[in-house]
Order: structure tokens, then sequence, then C-alpha cells
């Protein structure tokens, strides 16, 4: 199969439980939900030959699975993450005609402004290179909000391998897992033409209510004259960073 064949699935982690902004999820960015931001950025990153799913836990899934968020949501355990994706995805190619993905990517559901390019970006860093590909590893001066994963298919069947002895920090937050036990690591160094190892720091991530009225003000900034579909690229979240500064800062 040619790398151009080569299919993605994009796993999209959420819960309502966050304990700095409880059901932040649902909260509301302009006239969307959060957790509706972030599906509209994952399905704009990908093609037609890749899909979406969402893995939320057991007790969320009623209220994460209304309206678009109905789109491939899939239950899961909400304290192992590593276990909700490997059961995520295997539910999702189980009805996949096309069969297994090549190419896993996980993003957070607390990305809203995360530009489709980067997920396009990384799933062809990695159908080239294989292994691990991502875009910020903590602590990092990287801009926070742009996180995206990639994994190929050895990496995921390694994760699925050792479950069974990782740590619950490992189980819960991924990350420390793929660190330890992809065999090849890279950091994806562009955005288009943009190294984002050498722009302005900025976050537009959400843990917190500060964080929301930050993500807030970005996102009335810049889709005053684009509606409500409009998908901030990163040259648009690096202008809005150098043109206006002070929306960044916490009020």
């Amino acid at each position: 199969m040619t790398t151009e064949h080569k299919r993605a699935l994009v796993f999209i982690q959420q819960r309502l439980g966050s304990s700095r902004l409880p059901k932040k999820a649902l909260a509301k960015i302009g006239h969307t939900t959060m957790t509706e931001h972030v599906i509209s950025r994952a399905t704009a990153g990908v093609g037609d030959w890749n899909r979406v799913v969402m893995g939320v836990p057991y007790k969320d899934f009623r209220d994460l699975s209304t309206g678009s968020c109905q789109v491939y949501g899939i239950r899961g355990d909400e304290t192992d993450l590593v276990r909700r994706m490997i059961r995520s995805v295997e539910m999702m190619e189980a009805d996949w005609p096309l069969g297994r993905a090549d190419v896993i990517v996980r993003i957070t559901g607390d990305t809203p402004l995360l530009p489709p390019r980067l997920i396009k970006d990384t799933i062809k860093e990695c159908k080239r290179f294989g292994g691990y590909i991502y875009t910020r590893h903590d602590p990092s001066d990287r801009p926070d909000g742009i996180d995206v994963q990639a994994m190929c298919r050895d990496t995921f069947e390694t994760l699925k391998t050792m479950h069974g002895s990782m740590t619950p920090e490992e189980r819960e937050h991924i990350t420390p897992a793929l660190m330890k036990y992809a065999q090849h690591k890279r950091m994806l160094t562009h955005g288009g033409s943009v190294l984002l190892g050498n722009i302005p720091y900025f976050d537009v991530s959400v843990d917190t209510e500060h964080d929301l009225k930050r993500v807030r003000r970005v996102w009335d900034f810049l889709s005053k004259t684009d509606g409500k579909d409009y998908q901030p690229s990163l040259t648009d979240l690096i202008y809005a960073r150098l043109a206006k500064p002070e929306i960044f800062v916490d009020s």
C-alpha cells in the first residue's frame, strides 16, 4: 500500500469530569460547543478514506452523544484512556469496510481552535516515518492547544500488548506510554511553512475558566467576518497573537 492510500483514524478523547472546569466539553465558544468545534476540526483534518471516532466515559455518553456529537461516539473507561482509545479504534474498525487504519491519531477534547492542517501534516509525517509523531511535548515552549499525536499501526499494537504492564499514569494519560514504548519518535517541526519552535508562544487549550474566556476572545476576534463555520489556521492564530496580544492575557 502506498503512502497516499494509507488510511488514518482520528480518536478524540472527551469527558465531562474535569476537576478544574466541570462540563467544559459542553461550554459554548461562539454558538458552538467546544466538543462540536473539536469534531469539526478533526473531520476537516482527514480525507475521504479516513474516519473520526470520539471516545467518552460510560457515564458521560448520553450528554456527549447528542446532535452532531452523535458522530461515531464510543463508550469507554474514564481513568484508563489507553483502553478507551484501543476500544474506540477497534469498534470503529469492526464497522469500517476499508479495514484497519494504518495511522491512529489522538487529539484531546479541549483544543477547540486546533488547525485542521496540523492534523493533516502529522498524519503525513507518520505515514512517511512511522513510529510516533507529535506537535508538542510538555514541558515545552511551543504553543499550547495545537496538540496532535499520531502513531503507526505497529506502535498502536505495541500499546495493546503492553497495556497490562502499564502504570496507572501511563494508562490515564497515553503520552507517557507513547514516549516509553514507541520505537521511533519525532516532533513535527513544521505547520505548513511555519516552524513551530520559532513562533510566539500562545495558549488556546481549555483547562480552566480563564482559559475558556481567553479562547472565546480569540475566537471572537478571528471569526468576526467568517461566520460560525470558520476554522482558524496556524497562521491565523499567530496573527492574532501578534496583532492583539492582550486577548491572550488572563483578565
